[in-house]
């Protein structure tokens, strides 16, 4: 990781909201490599890795419920996340293509926009931008962006629809 984006990582790990989004992010990562169930994997993170920053300067202390609720819920709504991503990838992508942390991140930020957590469509969809420049190039950037872009537009439909 190059010094610019430790640095961008500080920067919003120092907010609780951004630091909670960024750990059920790496839960679930943990989920998929791993194979330990949900609940396994989100009590050692709420028991043992989010109080590590509280020791670490810089680092803000993640919002533990909203740890909570992401991780849960993005890993008990799979069944649906997946199909939205991949309707709205091109259709030379394929989310199974997708290297793992990349699915991560797209599969909790569709989980944030489709749950009823009432965080505005536009802070997910940059929060989930800002997640990704720490792990990606712009290309990848770009892909988050549209995907996320693309399922915020069929909520919005189908909530005036």
């Amino acid at each position: 990781m190059t010094l610019d984006k430790y640095s961008k990582k500080q920067e919003w790990s120092a907010r609780p909201r951004t630091a909670a989004r960024l750990a059920a992010v790496q839960a679930l990562y943990q989920m998929k490599m791993t194979g330990a169930t949900p609940t396994d994997i989100i009590e050692e993170f709420v028991h043992f890795r989010l109080h590590v920053a509280e020791e670490n300067p810089g680092f803000g202390v993640p919002d533990t419920q909203l740890f909570r609720d992401l991780a849960s819920g993005t890993a008990s709504h799979l069944n649906h996340i997946d199909p939205l991503i991949s309707s709205a990838l091109s259709k030379e992508g394929s989310l199974d293509k997708l290297e793992t942390t990349l699915q991560a991140i797209l599969q909790v930020g569709v989980f944030e926009l489709i749950s009823s957590l009432e965080t505005p469509t536009e802070v997910v969809i940059n929060e989930y931008i800002d997640l990704t420049h720490a792990f990606y190039e712009k290309q990848t950037v770009g892909l988050v962006n549209g995907v996320l872009d693309k399922i915020a537009l069929l909520r919005k439909q189908k909530n005036l629809g």
